[in-house]
C-alpha cells in the first residue's frame, strides 16, 4: 500500500487523465448526491492497495471505540498497524460478508465505490478488504478495484453526508446496526455540523425521531455504566434492529424521572438489561419489565431452584458491607451542604444492590462477554459461567411469565383464578420433569432438596386455604358447600 497521500493522489490523477483520454462511450461514470443535486463522477479502475480504508466508517464505529488501539487508530488512520486493525473490524461487522464475498467471485465487483482524491474509502470498504482476500486466496484475477473519484474540493462534512446516503443504495447491503447507525447520527451532528432536519432530509426520518434516536445514544452510554465494571458500547450490537427496544426504555425512563429519582430510573433500566442480557429482548417480552419485578418474580425462582441458580440468588440478595453506613454518610455531607435547608430529612435513594449483583452477575457470564469455558465465583463457589447464564435466563423466563399471568387477568378479581390455574400448569409441569429424571443416576442426590421443596409448597397451600376459608366464611359464601378446598385438594391428589 502507497505510503504517502501525495503518491496517491499522483496516481489517482493518473487514472483520471487516461479516463478523459478515451473515445467517447467507453467510459464510465456514476451519479452521486452532491450539494443539493446529483453529480456525475469519473469511474477508474485502481490498484488493490492503493486505496486508505475509512477509519471513520460509520459502519465500524461501535467496535473501533473499544479498540484497545484506538488513539493509534485515530491518530495515524494511514499507517500499516491502523489499516489492518480497520480491515479487520470492516470484515467483523458485515453481517453478509461471506455472501458478499462469494457475489464477488462470481459476478464481480457490480458498482464502484466511491474515493477521494487523497485515496480515502468513502464507502466500499467491505468490498475492497474482500477483493484484497480474495486476491490473496488466488481466487480473483484481477488486482483492481473500481471507484468513482470525489470532486477536488470536497470537505470532510460532505463526505460523511456521501457515506449515510450510500449507504442505503447498496446492492447486497448489510444495514447499519441501531449502535452504528446512532454513531452515524452524532457525528454528522458533530463533524458535519448538519442540523437534525438535515440529518432527518438524508435519513428519510422526521427530525422528532432523530432527536429522540440521539437521546437514545446518550440512553446505552448511561446503560453500560449502570455494570460495576462498564461494559463496551458493542454489547449492544445485535443481529436484529432493536430500536423499537430502545424507544421504549427511553420512554419509560422518562416516565420515571418525571415523577420519581434518577435513581430510580437507574434501577428500573437495571432490570430491563437484565431481561436483555439473558437474550429476552423482543419488544413483547420486554414490555413486561416492571419496577420490582426481579426481586418478586426472578430470585424467588433461582433460589427454589438450588444448585448454581441457588447459588446467584444468594450471592444477589446480600447486603453490600457498608452499605447503611454509605448511605448515613451520603445523607450527612448533603445537610454539610445545605440541601436540607428546610429542616427536613434528606432522602438518600439507595440503589437495589439485589438488581445491581444480578446485573453484575449475568453481564460477566453473557455469551458476548464470557469466554467459552470462563467461570465465575458465585456464593464462594465457582461455577461455569454458561451454567451462570443459562440459570438466570430461566429465572428470568419464569419471571417474565409470572408478569403476564399476573397481567392476564382483566381485573383484580380475575387474578386468584388465573394464578391458581397457573400453579395448576406449573404443578404439572413439576410432575412430567420428574417423571423424565426418575432414572437418571444423578436424581438421588436431589431426592431430598425436592422433598424439602414440596413441604415447603404444601405450607405454602396450607396457607391459601386458610386464607381463602376465612375469606369466604366473612362474605357468607362459606354458607353453600363448595366441595374441599384447594389445601385439601392439592394434598389429595
Amino acid at each position: 500500500m502507497d505510503s504517502t497521500e501525495s503518491s496517491r493522489r499522483a496516481q489517482i490523477d493518473r487514472a483520471l487523465q487516461e479516463h478523459r483520454e478515451k473515445p467517447p462511450g467507453t467510459v464510465e461514470t456514476f451519479r452521486i448526491p452532491f450539494r443539493g443535486r446529483g453529480v456525475v463522477v469519473e469511474v477508474v479502475e485502481l490498484p488493490l492497495e492503493l486505496p486508505v480504508l475509512n477509519t471513520h466508517s460509520f459502519r465500524i464505529a461501535p467496535l473501533l471505540a473499544d479498540h484497545p488501539e484506538r488513539l493509534l487508530v485515530e491518530s495515524e488512520p494511514d499507517s500499516s498497524r491502523a489499516q489492518e486493525i480497520v480491515a479487520k473490524l470492516v470484515r467483523a461487522s458485515h453481517r453478509s460478508a461471506a455472501r458478499l464475498k462469494e457475489s464477488l467471485v462470481l459476478d464481480g465487483q457490480d458498482e464502484p465505490g466511491l474515493i477521494t482524491r487523497g485515496g480515502k474509502l468513502i464507502n466500499a470498504n467491505s468490498r475492497c478488504v474482500l477483493l484484497r482476500e480474495l486476491a490473496a486466496e488466488g481466487r480473483s484475477a484481477a488486482n483492481v478495484i473500481r471507484v468513482a473519484v470525489l470532486p477536488s474540493d470536497a470537505t470532510t462534512g460532505e463526505e460523511l453526508g456521501l457515506e449515510s446516503v450510500l449507504q442505503q443504495q447498496e446492492e447486497l447491503k448489510d444495514p447499519y446496526t441501531l449502535v452504528s447507525k446512532l454513531m452515524m447520527i452524532e457525528t454528522l451532528r458533530i463533524d458535519a455540523q448538519m442540523s437534525d432536519e438535515q440529518i432527518a432530509s438524508s435519513l428519510r426520518e422526521k427530525p422528532a425521531m432523530i432527536r429522540d434516536l440521539r437521546s437514545v445514544l446518550v440512553l446505552m452510554h448511561r446503560a453500560r455504566h449502570l455494570t460495576t465494571t462498564p461494559l463496551p458500547l458493542s454489547v449492544f450490537v445485535t443481529e436484529q434492529d432493536q430500536r423499537e427496544n430502545w424507544l421504549a426504555l427511553l420512554r419509560r425512563v422518562r416516565e420515571i424521572e418525571r415523577v420519581n429519582t434518577r435513581q430510580e430510573a437507574d434501577d428500573y433500566i437495571r432490570s430491563w438489561l437484565i431481561a436483555y442480557y439473558a437474550g429476552f429482548d423482543s419488544v413483547h417480552q420486554l414490555r413486561n419489565v416492571e419496577e420490582g419485578w426481579v426481586g418478586r418474580d426472578v430470585l424467588p425462582v433461582l433460589a427454589a431452584s438450588g444448585g448454581v441458580a441457588g447459588d446467584v440468588a444468594e450471592a444477589a440478595s446480600r447486603a453490600p458491607v457498608g452499605s447503611e453506613e454509605a448511605a448515613r454518610d451520603r445523607s450527612g455531607r448533603a445537610a454539610d451542604l445545605g440541601l436540607d435547608i428546610f429542616g427536613d430529612a434528606v432522602e438518600v435513594v439507595e440503589p437495589d444492590h439485589t438488581v445491581q449483583r444480578l446485573l453484575d452477575l449475568l453481564a460477566q457470564a453473557a455469551p458476548t462477554t464470557a469466554s467459552p469455558d470462563a467461570t465465575i465465583r458465585v456464593a464462594g463457589t465457582d461455577a461455569a459461567a454458561e451454567d451462570v447464564f443459562a440459570a438466570v435466563r430461566t429465572g428470568v423466563d419464569e419471571g417474565i411469565r409470572a408478569v403476564r399471568r399476573r397481567n392476564a387477568g382483566k381485573t383484580k378479581l380475575d387474578r386468584p383464578m388465573a394464578q391458581v390455574g397457573a400453579a395448576h400448569t406449573a404443578l404439572r409441569l413439576a410432575s412430567e420433569a420428574v417423571v423424565d429424571v426418575a432414572g437418571e443416576p444423578g436424581f438421588a442426590a436431589r431426592h431430598v432438596e425436592l422433598i424439602e421443596a414440596l413441604g415447603s409448597l404444601r405450607s405454602r397451600l396450607d396457607q391459601l386455604d386458610v386464607l381463602v376459608s376465612g375469606l369466604a366464611g366473612s362474605t357468607g359464601a362459606g354458607d353453600e358447600d363448595t366441595g374441599p378446598g384447594p389445601g385439601s385438594a392439592g394434598r389429595d391428589s
